[in-house]
């Protein structure tokens, strides 16, 4: 079970690397290297090297030398996308097209991520760096004024911060177990909530809007591909 678990965690490793494994493998077709040859030297290299995922190599040149096909041979190792792709090109008896496809689609994936990041960070970062002012203010700079001038006196954003920041000090765990529930209802909201209110949320509220650009341009890449 635990060799299972840790073998997940290669693969997922794997994915992460796989452009430059693609780019290697597109080389050496180009030169009429083998598939099985190739699958080979790199598993030995791997294991020479004591690489982390030297055992993926491993297990993906096992496959293949049974028999199975390349796209075979990577499941539950390449994302299920990268399967597609290149047993797409196994149907024409053109691996290398396949794995060119598998390629460009990771390519053009982490742009997307990249974008979706670039996005995201400004608004996340404000909410954080507003939370610590609230929390800095509130139970700091606040009670230091009480004594000398009523909280009604001061400005509306000291009256907002102290009793907001106070509250949640002492509620250290509601508030943790709220900002959990709220964390898992968007992600479960993001796989599974549809209807009317999904397309007023995919239309106006990060991070639905963003998700909903994502999967189409998704969508797009495949049909491209």
């Amino acid at each position: 079970m635990l060799d299972r678990f840790i073998f997940q965690l290669r693969s997922i490793f794997f994915r992460s690397k796989v452009d430059q494994f693609f780019g290697e493998l597109i080389q050496q077709l180009e030169l009429s290297v083998v598939l099985g040859r190739f699958m080979k030297s790199r598993s030995a290299a791997a294991q020479s090297q004591g690489s982390f995922l030297a055992p993926v190599y491993t297990e993906m040149a096992d496959r293949f030398a049974d028999g199975r096909s390349f796209s075979d041979s990577g499941e539950g190792i390449l994302s299920n996308l990268n399967i597609l792709m290149i047993q797409a090109g196994e149907r024409v008896n053109n691996v290398i097209e396949g794995v060119r496809t598998a390629r460009f689609l990771n390519q053009s994936m982490a742009r997307i991520n990249a974008l979706i990041f670039q996005t995201l960070w400004w608004p996340v970062t404000m909410i954080f760096i507003a939370a610590a002012a609230t929390f800095f203010f509130g139970l700091t700079i606040v009670p230091e004024f009480i004594g000398l001038i009523p909280l009604s006196g001061l400005g509306t954003s000291y009256q907002f911060a102290m009793p907001v920041a106070t509250w949640s000090n002492d509620h250290v765990w509601v508030v943790l177990i709220l900002a959990t529930a709220l964390s898992y209802a968007v992600w479960w909201g993001l796989f599974n909530l549809t209807g009317s209110a999904r397309a007023i949320l995919d239309l106006f509220v990060p991070p639905f809007n963003i998700f909903r650009l994502k999967k189409a341009g998704e969508l797009l890449i495949i049909f491209l591909a």
